[in-house]
């Protein structure tokens, strides 16, 4: 599982990609 730096991390581009669809 990712770490919570990790998540933190990406947080602000997984959005994108979901949003991006």
């Amino acid at each position: 599982m990712a770490r919570i730096e990790d998540i933190m991390t990406l947080a602000p581009v997984i959005p994108v990609l979901v949003i991006h669809d």
